[in-house]
């Protein structure tokens, strides 16, 4: 048997919302041609396919249903080739498909034994450009909202066009659903983006993108950040116009970042407002009549101390907006905005339990605290 080994994420203690344990998996480029169709679709064993394949999957689903318990003895190949009238050697190959994939095992002179059930729960694999908050935050959700109906596996690609597409291309066959983050800044790498995903059968796979001409798929969730923002920060006007300034707190690499910028860039100018970019706050002082806003947790960190030696007033001097809220956040009444991670994750459980397609506009939300 040729294997393929990969590391996955999941949980070794059920459905928890923490990420537990990473682990090796090997997977057999033959087990979705009799798994996936179960899963998907009942009927589908017994329609489009080989003889061989549906027979190989009339078992498997026997076995999903304990018509064959763990350990029992399956009939004889010339028992079940005589009482189904399919030649014995057509048999043969069904139980050597399900052998290679781990469900039966043959014993020496004595038959063929059931191993374990075939898997029954939606299989996804979960194709991030990276794991940051938001990342982790949309994880665990997506965990919650499939529960026990679906197993998650998770890959990180790194924005990295030449791993997505291995990815792509190795566990094509293993996979109930794909669901496909991207962040790709130019028209280059995103149509490079489309041409890989544009491998995945479109029934098949999500995609969570901001770009709103991605070709066909089973699910699409578009988020337009820069024009989130900017409402936000107009709705919010009343709150914003008490302070002078607004500095975004933006280190490389921060997710989103540009249109963020280019956000706030244009409130301040409509409001007549000042604007400011920062790479980091170590070692910086906060200045009275500035609204900070906070693109990642080690530098509102670094502001949240600032602030207590300069004494100032979170609120009153200055103003924090973080972006992404996390329990941390609303202990220490620290404003927010953020994405309704648990709502995305509901829609996509949604469209790969039901198989139904549609798009998810999703939106940004603020949460007003005690710090503007």
């Amino acid at each position: 048997m040729v294997a393929k080994l990969s590391f996955a994420l999941g949980h070794a203690d059920g459905w928890t919302n923490n990420i537990s344990y990473i682990s090796l998996a090997v997977w057999s480029p033959g087990i979705d041609v009799i798994l996936l169709e179960m899963r998907n679709e009942k009927s589908a064993y017994f329609g489009g396919k080989t003889l061989v394949k549906r027979i190989a999957g009339s078992i498997a689903m026997d076995i999903s249903k304990g018509v064959y318990k763990v350990n029992q003895r399956l009939p004889s190949i010339n028992d079940y080739s005589s009482t189904y009238a399919v030649a014995r050697d057509t048999v043969e190959k069904a139980y050597g498909e399900l052998k290679k994939v781990g469900i039966i095992t043959a014993m020496q002179g004595r038959g063929y034994y059931v191993l374990e059930k075939p898997e029954t729960r939606v299989r996804v694999l979960l194709l991030f450009n990276n794991f940051g908050d938001n990342k982790k935050q949309l994880y665990d959700a997506l965990v919650t909202a499939f529960r026990h109906q679906g197993k998650i596996d998770l890959q990180i690609y790194q924005d990295n066009l030449s791993i997505l597409e291995e990815l792509v291309d190795t566990r094509l066959n293993t996979y109930d659903y794909f669901i496909v983050a991207s962040n790709f800044a130019t028209e280059q790498a995103r149509e490079n983006f489309n041409r890989v995903i544009g491998k995945v059968p479109p029934e098949r796979c999500i995609v969570l993108t901001k770009d709103p001409n991605t070709p066909p798929v089973h699910g699409l969730v578009v988020h337009d950040i820069e024009t989130d923002m900017f409402n936000i920060l107009n709705t919010s006007k009343h709150l914003l116009s008490a302070y002078k300034q607004i500095s975004v707190v933006c280190p490389n690499g921060c997710e989103n970042a540009e249109e963020i910028k280019r956000a706030v860039k244009r409130f301040c100018k409509s409001a007549g407002m000042e604007f400011d970019i920062l790479f980091t706050f170590e070692n910086l002082r906060p200045v009275a009549g500035t609204v900070y806003i906070m693109m990642c947790e080690t530098e509102l960190s670094e502001l949240l101390k600032a602030v207590k030696l300069s004494r100032l007033t979170a609120g009153n001097e200055i103003g924090i907006i973080s972006a992404g809220d996390t329990i941390f956040k609303e202990l220490l009444g620290i404003t927010v905005v953020a994405i309704d991670q648990q709502r995305i994750a509901r829609s996509i459980a949604t469209q790969a339990l039901t198989h139904k397609s549609g798009k998810v506009e999703v939106t940004l939300k603020m949460i007003i605290r005690d710090s503007v």
